[in-house]
């Protein structure tokens, strides 16, 4: 006997794929919007959904990632416009600015990522030429593998800077008066004293936090402004064509799903949101 009913194969036969990239997103978005939180907020339940989210988001893009390669056979039957979900894929594989690591151990693991990039990249690429239809919407693939690139090799470049940064280099634990105004006689000055230096404790924790846990060691460089410059022309290209290509009589005679058509726009959406 079947421990699985007919009618549950069906619908994950069926909706897998769609179930997977959407969950990525939403995972996305609760890492933006929660990456960050962990900061200022000790709260248990913060902690746990962000940790889980941290470690499922990777492996539910790699998952996904991997069936839409299997999937590429059956593109004849009107699924093309599922190629672009695969660089739209590396954007999630990217991360948010809010966190790209959990622990200063996910840093170190920078190298695993670098070889986790070339694989996902050479699989997005196979998943396009495999689904190549040379249509307005093949071609949106290629600025969004663009995107998705730097995306993912930000994440990958910020582990690895944050791996081999020294942090009193970058943050300035220098002598903050080493305590000479306590036990003086004007009360007053001692308790502004400590103020100005838990303050200063605050912002230098701050920093240490962006370092090795954010994408601050990127986002505020020349190099990084362009890349995200690049990257933001990128995605509104890929919406912009997207729209186009919807909007526009279909001359080719192939007829799209239009649960993945509105599927793809929510992930292209999504990933501009994200990006502002």
């Amino acid at each position: 006997m079947d421990p699985i009913p007919a009618w549950v194969r069906r619908f994950w036969d069926k909706w897998d794929l769609r179930i997977l990239v959407l969950l990525g997103l939403t995972l996305q978005i609760i890492l933006s919007l929660l990456g960050n939180r962990r900061r200022y907020v000790s709260s248990l339940w913060i902690s746990i959904l962000v940790w889980s989210a941290y470690l499922m988001a990777d492996w539910v893009a790699t998952v996904a990632l991997g069936k839409l390669s299997d999937a590429q056979v059956n593109y004849d039957n009107g699924n093309s416009s599922r190629a672009i979900w695969a660089p739209i894929l590396l954007l999630h594989l990217g991360s948010p600015d809010s966190i790209t690591a959990y622990s200063l151990d996910d840093n170190h693991r920078w190298m695993r990522h670098f070889f986790e990039l070339v694989i996902q990249i050479f699989v997005a690429v196979y998943v396009i030429l495999m689904s190549w239809k040379h249509s307005w919407l093949s071609t949106m693939s290629i600025p969004a593998l663009v995107a998705g690139f730097i995306k993912y090799w930000d994440r990958t470049w910020v582990l690895r800077s944050a791996c081999h940064d020294k942090s009193e280099d970058n943050v300035p634990f220098g002598d903050l008066g080493g305590g000479s105004n306590l036990g003086s006689d004007n009360t007053l000055e001692d308790q502004n004293f400590i103020r100005v230096y838990e303050k200063a404790i605050e912002v230098e924790m701050g920093l240490m936090f962006d370092l090795f846990y954010t994408k601050a060691p990127i986002k505020f460089r020349k190099e990084g402004w362009i890349l995200r410059c690049i990257s933001f022309v990128c995605t509104v290209t890929v919406l912009i064509g997207l729209t186009f290509e919807i909007i526009s009589p279909r001359e080719d005679g192939e007829k799209w799903h239009k649960v993945d058509i509105a599927i793809t726009e929510v992930l292209v959406v999504g990933a501009l949101a994200l990006e502002i």
